[in-house]
């Protein structure tokens, strides 16, 4: 089995809007080194660290440049989700409403009839 098999942990240090500006891999923690029950979530982040501007003013340009490039990225997916995901979506709900609609009448139509137990 290879490492690329095995799930991935991680220390991410982020805005308060939750996008992640930087990540360290890390082993799985244990309950030991945390001092308590590690909660993982489904990125495999186990620990985040609030970070802000004033955070970068001491890094050097190229960390600051990262900072930059993953704050833009996070920014076009989200709004990429909502242009590509969000209207599709909205789309399928109605129909689904619309279907359910149909179904209660015709539930309702067999139940008048004596046909539904």
């Amino acid at each position: 089995m290879s490492k690329r098999d095995h799930k991935t942990y991680y220390k991410v240090f982020a805005l308060r809007d939750g996008t992640v500006t930087s990540v360290l891999e890390t082993r799985k923690p244990s309950k030991r080194t945390l001092g308590r029950e590690p909660k993982i979530d489904e990125d495999g982040v186990f620990l985040e660290y609030p970070t802000d501007a004033i955070t970068f003013e001491e890094h050097t340009d190229a960390q600051r440049i990262q900072k930059h490039i993953t704050i833009a990225t996070a920014i076009n997916v989200k709004r990429a989700v909502r242009k590509l995901v969000l209207p599709p979506l909205a789309a399928i709900t109605e129909e689904l409403s619309a279907i359910r609609r149909q179904l209660d009448r015709i539930e309702r139509k067999l139940d008048e009839h004596g046909r539904i137990a």
